[in-house]
């Protein structure tokens, strides 16, 4: 019998940062020499301990190795830095399968020889071959040590956005904090269609980048309805002109003319990178 783990692994990981962050959704499973999975006896329900390895023990998973070879290319922690894997680093099969979430790394992988790490997997009380996984990956320091958040930041910073989210939103040119905020008020259907989670969540990551705001504005006009939006630095909308009429509030329109806003802000939005750019406070733009 031998375990295998199941799901993908990311190029990179974070210390102190959950796995399932990184976009991670990672299983292990108990399976039979035929490859289906354990789902009677006393082992399909057996404690598994989790492990961290050197990315360079690079074997193929369905080989035989000894537990010797293993436990020999387990890392040791480094001198007062405890050990390598926090939180449920144990866990319980159930029907020969476990979910691994809930697990952080503590330290980054630079001391190794390759730079990188494996994880493993072990039955505590039982006879099984280990699992490793088949890609290594690296750990580096947590985001907080990047220095503090700005608009400029990579999207990776941001609360809940791993390296698997952050390549699609940068598949869909949205590469920094600035560029998520501006998505999400300029066209929040398509920001939440890009990171597959809820409106909640995508809310509250709004929510905590908004610490990073700054004073710049940018202008729209659309000459053919006569309509000017002034837009702060994310794209909320602190201004409207209709046809040469007094400024007013977005807050203060009716239904029809949010609904033509929010069209061009979107518009808006596809065009930022040619829009004129202002520092000037809002209530003194004519």
């Amino acid at each position: 019998r031998k375990l295998y783990f199941v799901g993908d692994l990311p190029d990179t990981f974070h210390t102190h940062t959950k796995i399932q962050e990184a976009g991670t959704h990672l299983r292990v499973e108990l399976r039979d020499s035929s490859g289906s999975r354990v789902e009677i006896g006393p082992e399909c329900s057996a404690k598994v301990r989790l492990a961290v390895l050197k990315g360079d023990f690079d074997v193929d998973p369905s080989a035989d190795w000894t537990k010797g070879e293993f436990k020999k290319n387990v890392v040791q922690p480094r001198k007062d830095k405890g050990p390598l894997l926090k939180g449920k680093s144990e866990i319980y099969l159930s029907k020969g399968v476990a979910d691994v979430t809930d697990i952080v790394f503590t330290d980054n992988s630079k001391a190794t020889r390759s730079g990188t790490f494996r994880l493993g997997a072990e039955l505590v009380n039982g006879v099984a071959r280990e699992a490793v996984s088949e890609k290594d990956f690296k750990v580096k320091e947590h985001r907080l040590n990047m220095g503090p958040l700005s608009l400029d930041s990579d999207t990776c910073r941001l609360n809940n956005i791993g390296e698997k989210i952050a390549q699609r939103l940068a598949d869909e040119k949205i590469r920094t904090v600035q560029d998520f905020l501006q998505l999400y008020h300029a066209n929040p259907n398509a920001l939440k269609k890009i990171l597959g989670m809820s409106e909640n969540k995508m809310s509250e990551i709004a929510k905590s980048a908004k610490l990073c705001l700054t004073k710049e504005h940018y202008l729209y006009n659309y000459e053919t309805e006569g309509v000017h939006l002034v837009l702060d630095c994310v794209f909320n909308v602190e201004g409207v002109t209709f046809k040469g009429q007094t400024s007013q509030a977005y807050e203060s329109l009716d239904g029809a003319q949010k609904e033509l806003v929010n069209k061009l802000r979107a518009h808006a939005f596809e065009t930022r990178d040619q829009l004129p750019r202002t520092c000037v406070l809002t209530e003194q733009i004519p």
